[in-house]
């Protein structure tokens, strides 16, 4: 299901833009994945510091997105 920007902004907890500086495995789970670190330059909604890591399946295949470190993302 395709969601408008306008729908993902209302429907997000959080929304901002952010250079991926890290990229390790993570450890939090037995599930795996990666914990991808990210310097925060701009934030439209959420309490959003400095810095911020998210977390994700290590493939497409299990709902993970690739991100690549030195490029900006918007994330929401």
């Amino acid at each position: 299901m395709k969601i408008t920007p306008a729908e993902g902004l209302s429907s997000a907890y959080a929304v901002f833009m952010g250079e991926v500086t890290n990229i390790e495995p993570n450890t939090a789970t037995k599930f795996g994945g990666v914990e991808i670190t990210l310097r925060v330059s701009k934030v439209w909604k959420g309490e959003v510091g400095e810095q911020v890591k998210v977390r994700t399946a290590g493939t497409s295949a299990a709902c993970g997105y690739s991100f690549a470190k030195g490029e900006r993302y918007l994330v929401y």
